[in-house]
């Protein structure tokens, strides 16, 4: 049982780190568009909220043409039983700043 509440678990981190993935994507492509304008890059932070649950997306500039789009959603902690200390096991984000607690994906991108 507890091999299947763990495989459980690691499906449901790997689908919400494959949704975050397109929502990077899907904004480092849209701002890499000549007529993006902020109702986009507003849309695209709504739809990813919709995608992967208290997700916050955002994009930064990461000198010259280069830029990072980059999705933060809320980690969740892995523990063995309810009662057992929860440990997150969470890869922090590469140039980009999660809060703690958070799990993120980025992807650099060229404008």
């Amino acid at each position: 049982m507890s091999t299947q509440i763990g495989l459980g678990r690691h499906a449901q981190l790997a689908a919400a780190r494959e949704r975050a993935a397109f929502a990077a994507d899907a904004i480092a492509e849209a701002a890499r568009e000549a007529d993006t304008t902020g109702a986009t890059n507003d849309r695209w932070k709504a739809l990813t909220a919709s995608v992967v649950p208290d997700a916050r997306l955002s994009t930064s500039s990461a000198g010259g043409d280069a830029s990072i789009a980059s999705v933060s959603w809320a980690a969740a902690p892995f523990g063995a039983a309810s009662a057992s200390a929860a440990v997150s096991r969470v890869a922090p984000c590469i140039d980009a700043t999660a809060p703690s607690g958070r799990a993120c994906i980025a992807l650099a991108f060229l404008r």
